[in-house]
C-alpha cells in the first residue's frame, strides 16, 4: 500500500513537469521548431516573451552562441555543448530544430527531482507525514513563478532543483548528526556554483551549518572548497579566452557593419545605449559585479508586489509581460483578495518560522533566505523583476509551514492543514489559470 501511495504521488509529480512543459512548446513550436542557417538571435529573442526571462539557452543549442553572463554561469556551457552538438547532428538532417524538446526534457527532469526532494525532505527532515508533504510541495509548485520557472529555458529550474537537492542532503546530515563530507561538498559545490555564482555560497552555508568550525579545517578546506573554486575559476577563464572573447570580436563586427547599412537598427542600438546609460546611473557602481543591481526602486511596494506578491501570485494585469517590453516596474493586483491571499501566506510563513525557530535545519534555510534578501533586497540585484528568482528562495517557504504544521495539536493542526490545502489550491487554480491561458492564446 504504502509503495502504491509513492508511486502514485511521482506519478502526479512526473504529470505536472509533463504539462507545464507541454504548455511551453504547444506556445513556441510552430516558429522555434524551424532549422537550418536562420537568425537565431531574432528568431527566439524578438518572439520569446514570458517575464524577463531569456531564450538563451534555445540559442546556444542551435547555433552555439553563449550571451548569457559566463562569469555568473560559469559552467552552462559545458553542460549545453553536447546538447548543441546532439541537436546540430539532428538539425541538418531534418532541417528540424529540437532545442525546445531538448532543453524542455530536462525541465521535466528537473521539476520533478525538486518536487521529489522537497517532498522526501519535508517528510524525512521535519517528520511530516506523506500526505502532508505532498499537499506542502504542490503548494510550492502552485507558486506562480515557480510553476513558470519549472518551464522557461533559463537557468532558474536548474538552480532550483540544485538547491533543494543540496537542502535534502544537508537536512540528513543534521538529522543524523553528522556533516557533509568533503567530496560531497566537492560535487555540490562545483554544480551550484556552476550553473549559478551565489548558489554556491548558499551550499557552503549549508556545510557549515552541518560541519560547523570543522569547516576550516585544512583538508575539508582543499577537498571542498579550495579545489572546486579552482577549477570553476580555470573553465570559466578557457571559456573566457576560446570562446568569449572572439565571439565578442565577431559581434560586435557584425554590428558595426549592420549599423552603416541599416538606420531603423542603428536608431535601435543608440535607444538601446541610451537605456544601458540611464541603468547605470542607478547601479551601486559601474563595474560588471554591480550588474543589475538597482538603488533607486522603492523596497515597499517591490516585497509587496514583486517578491511575496508576482512570484507566488501572478498580476492579471501585464501578464507574463516584461519590464524591458512595456511592462511597469511595479503593477498592482486588481482586487483585494489577492492581498488577502498575500497577507495569509505571509502570516503562515511567519508563524513557521516561530515554531522551527530553534531547529538548527529550519536557521540553515533562514540564512539561505536571508542571503537571497540582502542580495535582492537590500543591493538591489534583479530588484525591478525579483519575481524570475523565485526559484531560488520560495522552498523556505512550505519549509517553514511544515514546522508549523509539525508542532501543532489537535483542532489548530486541522485548521491549519485545511487552510494550507485551500491556499494550495486556490493558487493552482488562479495561477494555473493565469499561466495556461497565457500560452495557449
Amino acid at each position: 500500500m504504502k509503495n502504491i501511495r509513492q508511486r502514485g504521488e511521482y506519478a502526479l509529480y512526473a504529470l505536472i513537469s509533463l504539462a507545464l512543459n507541454a504548455l511551453m512548446i504547444y506556445k513556441y513550436y510552430p516558429r522555434f521548431t524551424l532549422g537550418g542557417k536562420l537568425g537565431f538571435w531574432s528568431l527566439f529573442v524578438d518572439r520569446f516573451c514570458v517575464s524577463g526571462y531569456d531564450p538563451y539557452t534555445y540559442i546556444s543549442l542551435s547555433n552555439w552562441k553563449l550571451y548569457f553572463s559566463l562569469y555568473r554561469h560559469p559552467l552552462l556551457a559545458p553542460v549545453f555543448y553536447p546538447l548543441y552538438l546532439l541537436n546540430k547532428g539532428q538539425m541538418d538532417e531534418t532541417r528540424y530544430n529540437l532545442a525546445i524538446f531538448i532543453y524542455g526534457a530536462i525541465l521535466v527532469a528537473c521539476t520533478f527531482i525538486t518536487a521529489v526532494s522537497l517532498s522526501r525532505l519535508l517528510r524525512e527532515t521535519i517528520g511530516l507525514k506523506r500526505g502532508d508533504a505532498m499537499m506542502l510541495t504542490l503548494m510550492f509548485f502552485s507558486f506562480g513563478h515557480v510553476m513558470v520557472t519549472s518551464m522557461v529555458p533559463d537557468h532558474f529550474c536548474l538552480s532550483m532543483c540544485l538547491l533543494v537537492v543540496t537542502l535534502r542532503i544537508a537536512g540528513k546530515a543534521i538529522r543524523q548528526g553528522r556533516g557533509m563530507g568533503q567530496w560531497q561538498l566537492m560535487v555540490l559545490y562545483i554544480l551550484t556554483a556552476g550553473v549559478t555564482l551565489t548558489n554556491g555560497v548558499k551550499t557552503l552555508i549549508a556545510a557549515l551549518w552541518t560541519k560547523g568550525r570543522q569547516l576550516f579545517s585544512l583538508r575539508y578546506m582543499l577537498v571542498g572548497v579550495v579545489l572546486p573554486t579552482l577549477l570553476i575559476g580555470g573553465a570559466y577563464l578557457a571559456q573566457h579566452v576560446y570562446i568569449e572573447l572572439p565571439q565578442r570580436v565577431t559581434s560586435e563586427r557584425i554590428i558595426a557593419k549592420r549599423m552603416q547599412k541599416d538606420s531603423v537598427y542603428a536608431k535601435k542600438m543608440e535607444m538601446r545605449e541610451v537605456w544601458r546609460k540611464n541603468q547605470l546611473s542607478k547601479q551601486i557602481g559601474d563595474q560588471k559585479v554591480f550588474e543589475w543591481t538597482d538603488i533607486s526602486s522603492p523596497r515597499k511596494d517591490a516585497i509587496i508586489e514583486n517578491l511575496f506578491g508576482e512570484s507566488l501570485q501572478l498580476h492579471q494585469s501585464y501578464l507574463l509581460k516584461d519590464v524591458n517590453r512595456g511592462r511597469p516596474c511595479i503593477v498592482r493586483y486588481d482586487w483585494w483578495v489577492s492581498y488577502a491571499v498575500e497577507a495569509l501566506i505571509l502570516l503562515l510563513f511567519i508563524g513557521g518560522i516561530i515554531a522551527g525557530w530553534r531547529d538548527k535545519f529550519m536557521k540553515l534555510c533562514l540564512s539561505w533566505f536571508a542571503f537571497d534578501m540582502l542580495l535582492h533586497i537590500v543591493i538591489g540585484f534583479g530588484i525591478i523583476e525579483v519575481y524570475i528568482m523565485t526559484g531560488h528562495w520560495a522552498f523556505v517557504i512550505p519549509i517553514a509551514m511544515a514546522y508549523l504544521l509539525h508542532r501543532s495539536r489537535g483542532r489548530c493542526q486541522i485548521a491549519i492543514r485545511y487552510t494550507m490545502a485551500a491556499l494550495a489550491t486556490y493558487l493552482w487554480i488562479y495561477n494555473g489559470y493565469l499561466v495556461a491561458s497565457y500560452m495557449i492564446h
